[in-house]
């Protein structure tokens, strides 16, 4: 192309109304050319300014009805931004948060009980047997032993408890 040639794309490259090889050619002209670039700055602020000289055309009132039909009928093609799995796994996962809770109050009121039964439990000394003495809440208690020999023929065993 010619250099005059070029000069006279400027206004056309301000609008952006050149085709791809055109737009090229000017691009490499403009990177040595002070005068081009002078006058793509000025044009450029007019060309800013067109889109503020009229004012806007008031659409026609089908034209919302138009496109709301033409949403309506690409609505099949939208694709939700949450997967429809991601409720019932945040339900299950809710569930699963109480039960957890519930299950773990449960474990710290069994452990208080058995905390309580096992005070309750004494260990005892007894010879020739493994023994316990098992007192219940209101004071009675009982004496468990294991691996005690018969008495022997006439005679009891007796406990003394104090």
């Amino acid at each position: 192309m010619e250099t005059e040639t070029l000069h006279e794309l400027t206004a056309a490259y301000a609008l952006d109304a050149l085709d791809p090889a055109e737009r090229q050619a000017y691009e490499e002209h403009l990177a040595g050319c002070e005068r081009c670039r002078e006058e793509l700055a000025e044009l450029s602020v007019a060309a800013g300014s067109l889109a503020y000289a009229v004012e806007g055309v008031t659409p026609p009132p089908q034209l919302r009805g138009r496109i709301l039909e033409a949403a309506r009928a690409e609505r099949p093609n939208v694709v939700p931004l949450r997967p429809r799995w991601a409720y019932p796994v945040a339900a299950v996962a809710a569930v699963a948060a109480c039960a957890a809770i519930g299950l773990g109050a449960w474990n710290v009121s069994l452990h208080n009980r058995l905390g309580g039964a096992q005070e309750a439990l004494r260990g005892v000394t007894v010879k020739g047997a493994t023994g316990s003495v098992v007192v219940g809440s209101r004071g009675s208690g009982a004496l468990v032993l294991t691996g005690l020999r018969p008495a022997p023929a006439g005679k009891t065993y007796e406990a003394w408890v104090i």
